[in-house]
């Protein structure tokens, strides 16, 4: 029984994110997924440290590029995004005026296989 509980709390809270974040159209009770978009990905994607004690944290794509790198808070504004035009696997983003707390990470390859991870930031 808990188990169902937790699932049914993980669908909808990613039904919310990714219906706000990520331009879907949600229909109060499901979301409508544009053709060729999976909503399950396999991105091998690496966060390091996390939780961010040193300003610094590193993103690494085992088998693709990153295309774009998007950090939201909470809240759901958006606090640091970065395209990139040259294949690059790793990136490391500076946090340095980021307050502490909990954050999202999304991750976007170059071949539009995405994923968000929580990033926990604790700046002294």
């Amino acid at each position: 029984m808990k188990f169902l509980l937790l699932i049914f709390i993980l669908f909808l809270g990613f039904k919310t994110l990714d219906a706000q974040t990520s331009g879907w159209q949600s229909t109060g009770t499901e979301v409508l997924v544009p053709a060729g978009n999976d909503i399950i990905s396999m991105l091998d994607v690496r966060i390091f440290p996390n939780p961010v004690t040193d300003k610094r944290v590193n993103i690494e794509l085992a088998d693709q590029a990153i295309q774009e790198l998007r950090i939201t808070n909470i809240a759901g504004s958006v606090i640091y995004t970065k395209r990139f035009q040259a294949p690059v696997n790793k990136h490391q983003i500076v946090l340095e005026n980021v307050p502490s707390g909990v954050y999202l990470i999304r991750v976007i390859s170059e071949s539009n296989l995405s994923r968000t991870s929580k990033l926990m930031v604790r700046n002294q």
